[in-house]
């Protein structure tokens, strides 16, 4: 028996068959020592590895599972550019395995029926308080920069002038940024913000100038001096990135080496571990200063791009995005491996996938071919189905049919046949046809086979409804009318019958083999009149009984010929009444004749006895 069926990489199973494509997508997380866990990924889609005409407009089918194929994972798609063929989603990978570089998962889509199913508030992490992709485009105190977290750290854009230089709708490393020149976002006085332990807080930046990148900072000019919270910045005069931890009386910050200020886009992130303070550029670490005071929280709103030191406004000048803030420690692998991921360095699109379809085929027999595939979901509900047809000359075909398998008869033996066969989900979606090829037995192949092989089917038995215990179909349990295409057979055959041939023409063109059922839903051909539903029964070894057939008198609403087909029903049953008249008046006859018989007979009787007596 041969068998072709699609590659699935690392025999993963299909999470759901109304799905038609997936594709794989694998991790290089070799070049770092440790196990990430939670770990926020960002796909990104272009028109070089990805089809987008394949998906929804706006991604509503898009899925993501773990490597086995089945267990879904949490997503939010921060961009979908369907016209522009681009789009960036971060997906939330349980673990992906240290210095690994075969650690995958898969990407799902092909599905016109599906909902949008993100959930961006489970895509990061408990510790994350704060993540602002800075996508949006609101205007001026308009809250309308998003947190993704559950915190709402939302933030307000405040004194843009819409310019170029000066705009929420910028362009950015990932999606969308901010470009900031005098002024800033403000998202406030949160208590989820008021990190007085280890903290990270990471952003995207460019720059020519430098400046405040994010700050949740105040300094107390006295005697003595106050200094309470964190701030992420990158110099002016020098361009290196720094961060600053206040702890009340004192403060410290960790200066990086690079200078920035080359317009060009950087990965900043500065953190607290409890004991130093850290910065890394571009996901390497640049600097760090011992420092074991903790930062004090004081009640002063966030800001992005902007910082007030009495008297003085200190601003941001460039572009900003993925304003990131947690209250834990990442490590260096974890940074690293983010930095990849936001680059473009971290995943590698494998080759598209499409269904899963197991399909054989058998050709032990020197004048039929047996063709299956596995079975979907679903497989019966709405326009759902099978297509088997064969790709030659001629061509010859199931129909949709909602079994999974067919039988192609009346061929030529040691003669090779190529066949086709595609899936149709529920909501009438194809998938693409795979396709096969399979020789008949050789004709000068001595075939054993037993007795019984050559016998014919055995009728059914004796039963209510089958009374003569014959071959038999009915059609609507008897009715003689019906007003819908769709109608119901039954089917009487006996013990030894596996398959059986429907079809509307009495030589069973373009029917094949199917499965034999007591019960189907067949859907007869277009048009009003007497439609004649044929079947033949079959035993394993491809002997066929004697054709049986039933009718019905199809009329349905709204057809053409509806008022024609009424009024032969009406010129029928006019002259069914009439034939009953004249048999009920044929009876009258007789019986008066039959009474009149009677009394002559009665009266020769009475003559006869009194000639005798």
């Amino acid at each position: 028996m041969l068998q072709v069926k699609e590659a699935k990489a690392n025999g993963a199973s299909w999470y759901d068959l109304n799905w038609l494509y997936r594709g794989v997508l694998t991790f290089d997380n070799s070049s770092q020592s440790e196990n990430l866990t939670e770990f926020p990924v960002l796909v990104h889609l272009t028109s070089s590895n990805f089809d987008f005409a394949k998906a929804e407009d706006n991604g509503e089918d898009i899925r993501f599972t773990d490597s086995d194929g089945s267990d879904l994972l949490k997503y939010e798609i921060e961009e979908w550019d369907k016209s522009g063929e681009e789009a960036f989603i971060w997906v939330k990978v349980p673990q992906i395995d240290a210095s690994s570089s075969t650690d995958n998962i898969y990407m799902y889509y092909g599905n016109s029926s599906a909902l949008d199913s993100q959930d961006a508030e489970n895509v990061w992490d408990s510790h994350f308080q704060m993540v602002q992709h800075l996508e949006e485009s609101p205007a001026n105190d308009v809250v309308g920069h998003l947190d993704s977290t559950s915190n709402s750290n939302n933030g307000t854009p405040k004194s843009f002038a819409g310019t170029a230089s000066s705009t929420t709708d910028g362009a950015g490393k990932i999606s969308g940024a901010d470009v900031f020149f005098s002024d800033y976002v403000v998202v406030g006085d949160s208590s989820s913000l008021n990190i007085t332990d280890v903290i990270t807080v990471g952003a995207w930046v460019k720059s020519s100038q430098g400046g405040r990148v994010v700050q949740k900072y105040v300094y107390i000019s006295s005697l003595p001096s106050y200094y309470y919270g964190y701030e992420l910045a990158m110099a002016i005069g020098s361009g290196e990135a720094s961060f600053l931890i206040g702890s009340g009386t004192s403060s410290e910050s960790a200066l990086g080496t690079s200078d920035l200020r080359d317009d060009l886009w950087h990965h900043v992130i500065g953190e607290w571990d409890g004991a130093e303070i850290k910065i890394f550029v571009d996901g390497e670490l640049e600097g760090g200063e011992t420092w074991s005071a903790a930062p004090s929280s004081y009640a002063v709103p966030l800001e992005i791009g902007h910082i007030y030191i009495p008297m003085v406004h200190h601003y941001f000048n460039g572009s900003i995005e993925e304003v990131r803030i947690a209250d834990t420690v990442r490590s260096a692998d974890w940074i690293k491996a983010q930095y990849l991921s936001m680059n473009d360095s971290f995943i590698t699109f494998g080759t598209e996938e499409v269904h899963p379809i197991n399909f054989s085929s058998a050709g032990d027999s020197q004048n039929s071919i047996g063709l299956s595939v596995a079975s979907f979901p679903n497989d019966s509900v709405g326009s759902a189905g099978y297509y088997f047809y064969r790709s030659d000359s001629p061509s010859r075909n199931s129909g949709w049919i909602q079994t999974n398998s067919w039988t192609e008869t009346d061929l030529s033996c040691g003669t090779t046949y190529a066949y086709s066969v595609k899936y149709r989900n529920s909501a009438g979606v194809e998938s693409p046809a795979i396709s096969l090829s399979q020789t008949t037995a050789d004709c000068d192949e001595a075939i054993s086979l037993p007795p019984v092989a050559f016998m014919p089917p055995a009728p059914p038995p004796f039963s209510p409804e089958n009374p003569q215990g014959e071959f038999r179909i009915s059609i609507n349990d008897g009715t003689e009318t019906t007003n819908s295409r769709t109608i119901s057979l039954k089917l009487f055959a006996g013990s030894d019958t596996t398959r059986m041939a429907i079809s509307e023409n009495p030589d069973f063109s373009g029917a094949g083999q199917e499965p034999y059922q007591t019960t189907k839903d067949w859907v007869l051909s277009e048009g009003n009149g007497r439609k004649t539903v044929y079947v033949k029964f079959y035993t394993q070894w491809g002997q066929a009984s004697a054709v049986v057939s039933d009718a019905v008198f199809l009329e349905t609403a709204g057809d053409a010929q509806l008022e024609t087909s009424v009024a032969g029903k009406i010129a029928r049953e006019g002259l069914k009444l009439q034939i009953a008249n004249v048999k009920q008046q044929l009876v009258q006859a007789i019986s008066q004749l039959i009474q009149i018989i009677q009394s002559q007979i009665e009266d020769l009787q009475k003559q006869l006895l009194e000639i005798t007596g």
